[in-house]
């Protein structure tokens, strides 16, 4: 076929010079080939086809191969002993065949079937069949299981006599059982019961009993002795000695069998005072003053009192007022008061400082330096003691309200603020004189250059604003 193809090739290559040649034909020949089938197209091999011309000009096709065109597969099933087949033919071509080999089928076996029970030393069996071909068949071993030792009390132990068990199998195989002895309990001797007190003169005596039988133990308890604190015959307590005010009386007992004395302190007799108070300490503004009365038996002091001058005040809460941004509930029943703060321009404010009821004790200097709050107090009288003073500063009024500020910001230095505004709370507990530069707070609010009220202040930032708008 190769031979052929290569033949053919070297005729085609041949017309197509002397096509080529000049002058050979004066007029356009159009070829008209006439068909003949060389060889036809099987299903593996493509065909041949030839064309020939009047001019001798040939040309060829090559159909292509048919495939196989398969029958239905032929089967013979698989069994669980042998293997199967499936077969199929081309209907053109009987010779090809295409076969192809089924896998043996599993053994369709029964459940395992006991055939012998194991016991405590022997095995046992077990087996079972393919249902279908009845030739296969299986069987495995069943341990032994082995004796299920369990021990029994034939004689409980006592005290002083051992007792009995033994170890037998439970699976009833007959095996004889193994005895083994319970040692001796021994005595279980229980709590200790006094049968006699031992006292100061007198031997005492113990006993324990056993809690399984009726054995018992006694032991013999030394007497205590004179020195002992226990067992003595004590009289009742009799006074020896009178107290007073600045020494404690006395009273005695004796045991009645060794003579054992022992003493009980009678505490001293409280002082009697005189009456007269007497001014021990001069009150300040540090503290109270203190008077006392004296003994009229030994002149020691008798009773005391702390007593307070006339517009003497302590323990006050103080706060700072001014522009008011908030107020909320302070420690100890105070109000602490929220005061409003521009940042965004530099200032030099005072805040006058005024107790709980109502008197005016100093300043507070706010001063406001780019963004930055520097705070100082000034007292109006030098006597003032101011006991705890802090200050905070927070970006508004719910921010203050929900921080629980014990640590106070530094006072006398600049602190960086928040933002553009602020609010700040000063909190103070004083200890103050009504007079002596001290005044009553009575214009409801101070102006930061103590004059003007902020009722005013306020009023006229009303009037400015209003003037902007026109």
């Amino acid at each position: 076929m190769a031979r052929f193809r290569r033949t053919l090739g070297l005729v085609l290559v041949c017309c197509l010079l002397v096509g080529a040649a000049p002058g050979i034909a004066s007029e356009t020949h159009i070829h008209s080939h006439t068909w003949e089938e060389i060889q036809k197209p099987s299903c593996t091999e493509t065909g041949i086809k030839r064309g020939v011309c009047s001019c001798g000009d040939q040309i060829y096709e090559y159909p292509a191969a048919l495939n196989h065109d398969w029958s239905e597969w032929v089967t013979t099933n698989a069994k669980c002993t042998s293997e199967g087949e499936r077969t199929r033919t081309c209907k053109r071509d009987s010779s090809h065949k295409q076969t192809e080999t089924l896998p043996k089928l599993p053994h369709n076996m029964t459940d395992w079937r006991l055939d012998k029970q194991a016991d405590c030393t022997e095995p046992g069996k077990e087996s079972r069949r393919c249902t279908t071909c009845d030739t296969e068949y299986k069987e495995r071993e069943i341990k032994a299981t082995g004796h299920a030792w369990a021990n029994r009390i034939v004689k409980e132990a006592e005290c002083e006599v051992q007792g009995l068990s033994e170890r037998y199998c439970q699976n009833g195989c007959g095996i004889s059982p193994e005895e083994q002895a319970i040692p001796v309990l021994g005595h279980n001797l229980g709590a200790k019961t006094v049968i006699k007190n031992a006292t100061c003169s007198i031997d005492g005596e113990i006993r324990e009993s056993c809690t399984r039988c009726s054995y018992y133990k006694t032991t013999p308890v030394p007497k205590l002795g004179k020195n002992q604190a226990n067992g003595h015959n004590f009289s009742s307590y009799a006074k020896t000695k009178d107290p007073s005010c600045t020494a404690e009386g006395q009273e005695t007992r004796t045991c009645r069998d060794c003579g054992r004395a022992e003493n009980k302190a009678i505490p001293k007799l409280p002082h009697k005072s005189n009456g007269v108070w007497d001014v021990e300490r001069e009150a300040t503004l540090s503290q109270p003053g203190l008077e006392i009365t004296r003994c009229i038996d030994c002149g020691a002091q008798a009773s005391s009192r702390n007593f307070t001058p006339r517009g003497y005040r302590y323990e006050v809460p103080t706060s700072a007022w001014g522009p008011l941004a908030s107020e909320y509930p302070g420690g100890g029943g105070s109000s602490l008061r929220l005061l409003y703060l521009d940042l965004s321009y530099d200032s030099d404010q005072r805040f006058a400082l005024v107790t709980e009821d109502g008197w005016l004790i100093g300043f507070a200097h706010v001063t406001v330096a780019n963004g930055a709050v520097r705070v100082s107090v000034e007292k109006k009288s030098e006597a003032t003691v101011m006991r705890y003073r802090a200050w905070g500063m927070f970006p508004d009024a719910a921010t203050a309200k929900a921080v629980n500020y014990d640590n106070s910001l530094p006072f006398d230095q600049a602190v960086k603020g928040p933002g553009e505004s602020c609010v700040i709370a000063l909190n103070m507990i004083s200890n103050y004189y009504q007079g002596t530069g001290n005044e009553r707070f009575s214009d409801g609010l101070v102006s930061p250059d103590g004059e003007a009220s902020y009722g005013q202040i306020n009023e006229l930032m009303l009037q400015m604003a209003e003037g902007s708008e026109e």
